[in-house]
């Protein structure tokens, strides 16, 4: 998938209650693109190459999705995604 194929647009999706208020997240198509690579076992590496940049324009990246999601780690962040439906389980989890 091509980086030119991400839509332009943010993805909104429920992401918890906060004094009966329910709070919406957004991502933009980059995230959601480098969270399903993520997903589907790339490594920062790979994933950084697809996107034409550093590694550490990745984790830069990562690290802010992290926060959104309010995660800590990749795993936890694909179970996130996949549970919200910003992503889709790779073959092997489906």
């Amino acid at each position: 998938m091509s980086i030119l194929a991400v839509p332009d647009r943010l993805y909104r999706v429920k992401a918890f209650r906060y004094r009966g208020e329910e709070m919406v997240l957004q991502i933009t198509p980059l995230e959601r693109t480098v969270l399903q690579w993520l997903a589907e076992g790339k490594d920062h590496n790979e994933i950084a190459s697809r996107l034409e940049t550093i590694e550490k324009g990745v984790d830069a990246d990562l690290s802010a999705l992290f926060a959104r999601l309010g995660v800590r780690t990749s795993a936890d962040a694909i179970s996130a995604g996949i549970k919200r439906g910003l992503v889709t389980a790779p073959a092997q989890l489906a």
